[in-house]
């Protein structure tokens, strides 16, 4: 199969500091290593502030583990919400993309240990740049094992993830994707994303307010829908992929209510699709056939837009002392 020119962009990438700037900065290899735990640290615990404050207990309790780990290998005292105050909520910024946290960023607990994925992937990514530019061998030890940290950190987050996914998934329905391991050919990842384009898909028919910003989406988002049926046509997906897809393919097939058009829903919809951008992105560093690396790099690139513009929605929905603040996209 070729793949149609409508999935033929390059592949957007996230955008950190270089590794040349980070140097410049600090006066070592370590120094930048233990700044940012301490980074990461205060924003986990002034996001469990925030969320101690408002009553989301439940959202407060893994940024409180969360600001505790960070803190260890920082040596810092992590800011926690059991150091309340009468003041009222910072907005909390952090580098990275695709835009500026909030409150509305973190509807459930899988959003919250999701970010925390992120942020030790971006970590573990400057690490990794850094040691290859180091010195000697001795320095590029000791940051082979500070990224090794960051894997397990992120190993250990992914568990916790993966527990408040299946939480959620009791508690409102959401589709869940094919294992990604039953991806054998691209007749199997042609009809997988599909069926996940036809989802989301429906989830927009959800708002209630058609048109602007979800119009937008919509259209794109059939785009990609257009793009991959003649792809489908005359092929068939592996048989053991025949379950995932029916129940994946029953949940997009189904009648929607409308929501109300608010900063809530905008966030439901972000949340999807920051899922399925993770997939897509999976995908594409697991597989093997490089038709399928192809189309997964062309699909990631159209998810991670989406993404943005839906945040961006979200962030424009709120109230205006919810409001994230321009500047340094997401991740420390």
């Amino acid at each position: 199969m070729t793949l149609p020119a409508c999935l033929t962009s390059g592949r957007n990438t996230v955008d950190t500091m270089s590794s040349e700037r980070l140097i410049k900065n600090s006066s070592g290899e370590l120094s930048f290593v233990r700044e940012r735990r301490k980074a990461l640290a205060q924003l986990y615990g002034g996001l469990a502030r925030t969320m101690g404050q408002i009553g989301k207990t439940d959202l407060e309790a893994p940024f409180i583990a969360l600001a505790a780990d960070a803190g260890k290998q920082a040596n810092t005292k992590p800011q926690t919400a059991g150091e309340k105050t009468g003041a009222a909520p910072e907005p909390i910024v952090a580098r990275g993309s695709p835009g500026p946290v909030t409150i509305s960023d973190f509807p459930s607990q899988y959003a919250v240990w999701a970010f925390a994925v992120d942020n030790e992937m971006a970590l573990f990514g400057d690490i990794i740049d850094l040691a290859s530019r180091a010195d000697g061998p001795g320095e590029r030890a000791v940051l082979m094992k500070a990224a090794g940290d960051c894997l397990d950190r992120a190993a250990r987050y992914r568990i916790e993830r993966r527990i408040a996914y299946h939480a959620l998934r009791i508690s409102e329905e959401i589709a869940q994707f094919p294992d990604i391991r039953r991806i054998d050919a691209l007749e199997d990842f042609v009809y997988v994303a599909l069926a996940i384009e036809r989802y989301f898909r429906r989830l927009l028919e959800c708002h209630d307010e058609v048109g602007g910003g979800i119009g937008a989406i919509m259209t794109a988002t059939d785009k990609i829908i257009a793009g991959l049926e003649p792809m489908a046509q005359d092929t068939h997906p592996s048989r053991r992929l025949d379950r995932p897809l029916k129940r994946l393919e029953k949940i997009a097939g189904r009648p929607v209510g409308a929501r109300p058009a608010g900063a809530d829903n905008w966030a439901r919809l972000a949340v999807e699709a920051g899922r399925i951008f993770d997939y897509y992105d999976q995908v594409f560093e697991t597989a093997q056939d490089p038709q399928v690396m192809a189309l997964s790099q062309r699909l990631s690139a159209s998810a991670i837009e989406r993404l943005r513009l839906l945040r961006k929605m979200r962030n424009d929905a709120l109230p205006r002392d919810e409001k994230g603040t321009t500047g340094p996209p997401r991740f420390i």
